[in-house]
């Protein structure tokens, strides 16, 4: 049972490594090197994290990551740059842990604990960018201080029962692996709006594969104008992923009828999924951080789309009600 206890205390110094690791470095090294931790023989390779230089390094980059960590748009810098840095650490504490084995199993060891370890570091930058698009600054602050929290009682939960530590470890990378495709989208299509709005050039034509995806809806149909999107929540007859980037689309059919489509791209997969026009809806927009947000409501106030469009697109809520015939329904600023 000892080499589970090793595993077990392994496998919560990676996980807690991906979320602040100079902390779990500074608290175990002070904890050592003060008698607050003592370490039998299988744990013997630990007591270097309370020596003087590892202390001492420890505490300078924890009291710079204390206050970078606790900035908006700061804390996701730190973070970028430590995409690197936390699985290397958290694999090296595991492997300290666990102790000397023969080398093909310190390969595997290091390989898997650095791997829980990038997997909680991208829950944490993932979940950064998402508070840090909150209008008010007050809930970066929280959001750090909960995850400092939660390194300390996670170290403290660790020595007093390894095994059930682990246990919420595991639970803990597996509800990263659900999340983790939802927050990365969602950090792509946030870098992506920022990067439309300071690029030089706003304005791009279709891809070729957008151009056929197109086609295959539309093919008498005439370009009218298209422009750069993103989803945003929705339900009914749109049901899109939120957070997918691709192009709004209006084209005119020989009939003289306007459509709009959407296409994008999802698990690789080009597509087009189209507004339709045969009932009645409300359009609402409004100025956010990033860009317009445009909301398509059903009447009873149902949302049943949203987008959100680089600012240098221009007014497209007026463009989307005029070729679908919102005005008459309502356009409303919310």
């Amino acid at each position: 049972m000892e080499i589970l206890d090793q595993l077990a205390v392994g496998l919560g110094f990676a996980t807690l490594a991906g979320i602040n690791l100079y902390l779990v470095t500074f608290v175990t090294g002070l904890a050592i090197r003060l008698n607050w931790l003592l370490l039998d023989e299988r744990f013997s390779d630990l007591q270097v994290l309370g020596s003087t230089p590892v202390l001492a390094v420890a505490g300078v980059f924890l009291v710079v990551e204390f206050f970078a960590d606790k900035v908006p748009w700061v804390d996701t810098f730190w973070d970028s740059v430590h995409t690197v840095i936390r699985p290397v650490g958290g694999g090296l504490l595991a492997l300290s842990a666990i102790g000397t084995t023969q080398p093909e199993y310190d390969v595997v060891i290091a390989l898997l604990a650095g791997s829980a370890t990038l997997m909680s570091h991208g829950m944490k930058a993932g979940t950064r960018v998402v508070v840090n698009g909150s209008p008010e600054p007050v809930s970066n602050f929280v959001v750090s201080t909960m995850e400092d929290m939660s390194v300390i009682g996670g170290l403290a939960l660790m020595k007093a029962d390894p095994k059930f530590f682990a246990g919420l470890c595991i639970v803990f990378l597996l509800l990263c692996f659900i999340l983790l495709p939802k927050i990365f989208r969602r950090v792509h299509a946030c870098g992506w709006l920022i990067w439309r709005n300071f690029a030089a050039d706003s304005r791009e034509d279709l891809s070729p594969e957008q151009h056929a995806a197109l086609l295959a809806r539309a093919p008498d149909s005439k370009p009218l104008w298209s422009v750069s999107a993103v989803t945003g929540r929705g339900k009914g007859w749109f049901q899109v992923r939120s957070w997918i980037v691709g192009r709004l689309v209006a084209v005119q059919e020989p009939s003289n009828r306007v459509r709009i489509f959407f296409i994008g791209k999802s698990w690789g997969r080009t597509f087009s999924a189209e507004l339709p026009s045969d009932r009645p809806f409300v359009l609402r927009h409004e100025a956010g951080l990033l860009g317009e947000k445009l909301s398509i409501y059903q009447t009873g106030n149902t949302l049943l789309a949203q987008f959100r469009i680089p600012r240098r697109e221009g007014k497209v809520h007026e463009r989307v009600a005029s070729a679908l015939g919102a005005s008459a329904q309502g356009l409303v600023p919310a």
